[in-house]
């Protein structure tokens, strides 16, 4: 997934400190779903252009990265329903 942000304010290259990420620089981070790579593909004093691209694990982002960490979509393990000897079905009348 990609996302764009532009100006073209005088100067544009405050987009960076805005962001606080330098514009000569390929910023990467690892999440709990995948990667985000955040990067200028123009930096000018006329115009300066921010993408955030994610790639995201979809594998990753349904059972975590760990060994026993859960996902956030992660489903509770389905455990069989015991029924109690004392309580009793209700009888039709």
């Amino acid at each position: 997934m990609l996302l764009t942000l532009s100006t073209t304010h005088q100067p544009a290259t405050d987009l960076g400190y805005l962001l606080a990420k330098h514009p000569d620089r390929l910023q990467r981070f690892g999440l709990s779903f995948g990667q985000a790579c955040v990067f200028y593909s123009e930096a000018s004093a006329q115009r300066c252009t921010a993408v955030l691209m994610l790639d995201i694990d979809p594998v990753g982002l349904v059972h975590g990265n760990g060994e026993n960490s859960a996902g956030p979509l992660a489903r509770a393990p389905v455990r069989p329903v015991r029924r109690n000897r004392r309580i009793r079905p209700a009888r039709a009348l």
